[in-house]
């Protein structure tokens, strides 16, 4: 009984000591936006018109049958709107009668990610000069996402960053770093007042990423950040001997 008890212990004190990337999960779907469907279409060597082709949804212990098709009416698409997670998807196939033979399934499993949010941290200067003996002379701002599955080490979020001086439109590559990253940093000498925003889409390393139709990835886009105002330094003096 003891040399159990200390087996069972190193098995869980093996569980604790593995990285999260010994439980990483890959998947040949992922599913974002609340509208975005997907189609599965199934190849079933030697089926014939009138067999059967059942689709099944065994998500978490569940056994509820998606559709009921035939061998000309085979694809499943997946209802739009699920919810967060991941969902395991089975199909087969049963011979037309009398035979009525069942068929081995194949299992489908694909993701559905939780939508987009994106929102800014204060600048961290929300004003410096354009010149300046210090070392204030940039601001930063930081885009936070929502927080992903830890399993989910294939999918990240991608940004990209726009702003506005004085209320028009720039190029926010002229005037700082980082456009494509989560952090852009403000480090222009030109005075005004700047506000920016960030949008954050899906990327996925492998598999294939569905999203709402004209949306890649599902991209938000963030509210406007703090202004950053860049000061003009004061004229330098000039001397009148009076």
């Amino acid at each position: 009984m003891k040399a159990k008890s200390t087996i069972l212990k190193l098995i869980v004190i093996l569980a604790l000591m593995l990285p999260i990337t010994a439980f990483a999960k890959s998947y040949p779907l992922y599913i974002c936006g609340a509208t975005t469907t997907a189609t599965l279409q199934p190849a079933i060597t030697g089926v014939a018109p009138t067999d059967q082709v059942i689709w099944v949804d065994v998500t978490g212990g569940t056994n509820t049958t998606l559709k009921t098709g035939s061998g000309t009416d085979m694809n499943y698409t997946i209802a739009a709107g699920l919810a967060a997670g991941e969902y395991t998807y089975r199909v087969h196939s049963v011979s037309a009668s009398p035979n009525s033979c069942t068929g081995d399934y194949t299992e489908f499993q694909f993701y559905v990610l939780p939508p987009i949010t994106v929102t800014l941290s204060n600048p961290t200067n929300e004003n410096y000069c354009e010149a300046s003996s210090g070392t204030n002379t940039s601001s930063s701002i930081t885009a936070t996402t929502n927080t992903l599955d830890a399993s989910l080490t294939d999918v990240d979020f991608a940004y990209l960053w726009t702003g506005t001086k004085g209320g028009s439109t720039i190029d926010v590559s002229t005037i700082g770093t980082g456009e494509t990253t989560k952090t852009y940093t403000l480090n222009t000498t030109a005075t005004g007042s700047y506000v920016f925003n960030a949008a954050a889409h899906y990327t996925v390393a492998s598999g294939v990423l569905k999203s709402t139709t004209g949306n890649t990835g599902c991209s938000v886009t963030s509210a406007s950040s703090l202004p950053v105002t860049v000061t003009p330094k004061p004229a330098q003096p000039t001397i009148t001997i009076l």
